[in-house]
Protein backbone atom coordinates (compact mmCIF):
# COMPACT_ATOMS: atom_id res chain seq x y z
CA UNK A 1 0.00 0.00 0.00
CA UNK A 2 1.43 3.39 -0.99
CA UNK A 3 1.81 6.41 1.26
CA UNK A 4 -1.11 8.16 -0.43
CA UNK A 5 -3.42 5.15 0.10
CA UNK A 6 -2.31 4.79 3.72
CA UNK A 7 -2.93 8.51 4.29
CA UNK A 8 -6.44 8.27 2.77
CA UNK A 9 -7.26 5.18 4.82
CA UNK A 10 -6.04 6.86 8.03
CA UNK A 11 -8.06 10.00 7.29
CA UNK A 12 -11.15 7.91 6.56
CA UNK A 13 -10.79 5.95 9.82
CA UNK A 14 -10.26 9.12 11.87
CA UNK A 15 -13.32 10.72 10.34
CA UNK A 16 -15.44 7.64 11.07
CA UNK A 17 -14.32 7.53 14.73
CA UNK A 18 -15.08 11.16 15.54
CA UNK A 19 -18.06 12.01 17.73
CA UNK A 20 -20.97 14.08 16.52
CA UNK A 21 -20.18 17.75 15.96
CA UNK A 22 -20.68 20.05 18.95
CA UNK A 23 -23.60 21.72 17.18
CA UNK A 24 -25.56 18.44 17.23
CA UNK A 25 -25.60 18.08 21.02
CA UNK A 26 -25.95 21.85 21.48
CA UNK A 27 -29.16 21.96 19.46
CA UNK A 28 -30.50 18.87 21.21
CA UNK A 29 -29.72 20.24 24.69
CA UNK A 30 -31.21 23.62 23.79
CA UNK A 31 -34.44 21.95 22.61
CA UNK A 32 -34.67 19.65 25.64
CA UNK A 33 -34.11 22.49 28.10
CA UNK A 34 -36.61 24.75 26.31
CA UNK A 35 -39.18 21.95 26.60
CA UNK A 36 -38.42 21.53 30.32
CA UNK A 37 -38.84 25.29 30.91
CA UNK A 38 -42.18 25.28 29.06
CA UNK A 39 -43.37 22.32 31.18
CA UNK A 40 -42.28 24.11 34.37
CA UNK A 41 -44.21 27.24 33.39
CA UNK A 42 -47.29 25.13 32.60
CA UNK A 43 -47.09 23.55 36.09
CA UNK A 44 -46.75 27.00 37.67
CA UNK A 45 -49.81 28.24 35.79
CA UNK A 46 -52.08 25.41 37.04
CA UNK A 47 -50.74 25.69 39.89
CA UNK A 48 -49.49 22.27 40.91
CA UNK A 49 -46.92 22.39 43.71
CA UNK A 50 -45.84 18.76 43.35
CA UNK A 51 -45.34 19.17 39.59
CA UNK A 52 -43.45 22.47 40.05
CA UNK A 53 -40.90 21.08 42.51
CA UNK A 54 -40.20 18.07 40.26
CA UNK A 55 -38.15 20.53 38.17
CA UNK A 56 -35.96 21.55 41.14
CA UNK A 57 -33.07 19.45 42.44
CA UNK A 58 -33.49 18.31 46.04
CA UNK A 59 -29.73 18.16 46.66
CA UNK A 60 -28.36 20.04 49.72
CA UNK A 61 -26.24 22.18 47.37
CA UNK A 62 -29.30 23.56 45.52
CA UNK A 63 -29.41 27.37 45.77
CA UNK A 64 -32.31 29.75 45.16
CA UNK A 65 -31.75 33.49 45.28
CA UNK A 66 -34.98 35.48 45.11
CA UNK A 67 -33.97 39.10 44.67
CA UNK A 68 -32.10 39.53 47.97
CA UNK A 69 -33.17 36.44 49.97
CA UNK A 70 -31.78 33.00 49.46
CA UNK A 71 -32.53 29.40 50.28
CA UNK A 72 -29.87 26.72 50.25
CA UNK A 73 -30.93 23.09 50.17
CA UNK A 74 -33.29 21.52 47.69
CA UNK A 75 -35.42 19.69 50.25
CA UNK A 76 -36.12 22.92 52.15
CA UNK A 77 -36.84 24.84 48.97
CA UNK A 78 -39.08 22.11 47.55
CA UNK A 79 -41.10 21.76 50.77
CA UNK A 80 -41.66 25.51 50.92
CA UNK A 81 -42.48 26.00 47.24
CA UNK A 82 -44.73 22.96 47.04
CA UNK A 83 -46.91 24.61 49.69
CA UNK A 84 -46.72 28.02 48.01
CA UNK A 85 -47.96 26.65 44.69
CA UNK A 86 -50.56 24.36 46.24
CA UNK A 87 -52.30 27.18 48.12
CA UNK A 88 -51.81 29.95 45.57
CA UNK A 89 -54.59 31.13 43.36
CA UNK A 90 -53.66 30.32 39.78
CA UNK A 91 -51.12 32.92 38.74
CA UNK A 92 -50.37 33.69 35.17
CA UNK A 93 -46.70 33.23 34.37
CA UNK A 94 -45.87 34.79 31.04
CA UNK A 95 -42.15 34.12 30.84
CA UNK A 96 -40.13 33.99 27.65
CA UNK A 97 -36.74 32.45 27.19
CA UNK A 98 -34.28 35.20 26.34
CA UNK A 99 -31.33 32.85 25.93
CA UNK A 100 -30.17 29.29 26.48
CA UNK A 101 -26.42 28.95 26.91
CA UNK A 102 -25.40 25.32 26.55
CA UNK A 103 -22.48 24.50 28.84
CA UNK A 104 -22.14 20.86 27.80
CA UNK A 105 -24.21 17.80 26.96
CA UNK A 106 -25.74 17.79 30.47
CA UNK A 107 -25.78 21.45 31.54
CA UNK A 108 -27.29 24.73 30.39
CA UNK A 109 -28.07 28.22 31.70
CA UNK A 110 -31.43 29.76 30.86
CA UNK A 111 -32.28 33.47 31.02
CA UNK A 112 -35.99 34.27 31.31
CA UNK A 113 -37.84 37.57 31.15
CA UNK A 114 -41.52 38.22 31.56
CA UNK A 115 -44.22 38.80 34.11
CA UNK A 116 -46.78 37.25 36.40
CA UNK A 117 -50.22 38.41 37.44
CA UNK A 118 -48.72 40.10 40.50
CA UNK A 119 -45.33 41.16 39.10
CA UNK A 120 -45.19 43.05 35.78
CA UNK A 121 -41.42 42.63 35.40
CA UNK A 122 -39.70 39.41 36.38
CA UNK A 123 -36.23 38.15 35.49
CA UNK A 124 -34.79 34.72 36.16
CA UNK A 125 -31.55 32.87 35.55
CA UNK A 126 -31.68 29.11 35.96
CA UNK A 127 -28.90 26.53 35.81
CA UNK A 128 -30.28 23.24 34.47
CA UNK A 129 -28.43 19.92 34.81
CA UNK A 130 -29.40 16.56 33.41
CA UNK A 131 -29.01 13.61 35.74
CA UNK A 132 -31.73 11.48 34.20
CA UNK A 133 -34.26 14.31 33.89
CA UNK A 134 -33.43 17.98 33.50
CA UNK A 135 -33.57 19.82 36.83
CA UNK A 136 -32.74 23.27 38.13
CA UNK A 137 -29.75 23.27 40.49
CA UNK A 138 -29.52 27.05 40.93
CA UNK A 139 -32.00 29.84 40.28
CA UNK A 140 -31.86 33.60 40.69
CA UNK A 141 -35.06 35.60 40.29
CA UNK A 142 -35.31 39.36 40.54
CA UNK A 143 -37.84 42.11 39.98
CA UNK A 144 -37.93 45.90 40.31
CA UNK A 145 -38.65 47.32 43.76
CA UNK A 146 -37.95 44.07 45.58
CA UNK A 147 -37.22 44.30 49.28
CA UNK A 148 -33.63 45.25 49.99
CA UNK A 149 -31.18 43.05 51.88
CA UNK A 150 -31.74 42.76 55.62
CA UNK A 151 -28.09 43.28 56.53
CA UNK A 152 -24.82 44.38 54.99
CA UNK A 153 -23.51 42.21 52.22
CA UNK A 154 -20.12 40.67 52.99
CA UNK A 155 -17.21 42.84 51.90
CA UNK A 156 -19.27 46.05 51.78
CA UNK A 157 -18.17 47.59 55.08
CA UNK A 158 -15.01 49.71 55.26
CA UNK A 159 -13.33 47.12 57.54
CA UNK A 160 -13.78 44.21 55.10
CA UNK A 161 -11.64 44.11 51.99
CA UNK A 162 -12.74 41.80 49.21
CA UNK A 163 -10.11 39.11 49.10
CA UNK A 164 -7.60 41.08 51.19
CA UNK A 165 -7.94 39.02 54.37
CA UNK A 166 -9.22 42.01 56.39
Amino acid sequence: MGHRSLYCLTALLLAACQTAPEEDFTLQVRDEVRTAVEELMAAKNVPDGAAVVEFYDDDPSFTYLGCTDFTIGGESFNALFRQVYDRREPDSFDMRIADVKVLGPDAAVVSLVGSTTTQPNLFSTQVWVRDGDWQIVLEHASWPNCRGPTGPHPYTSPTEGAGTGN
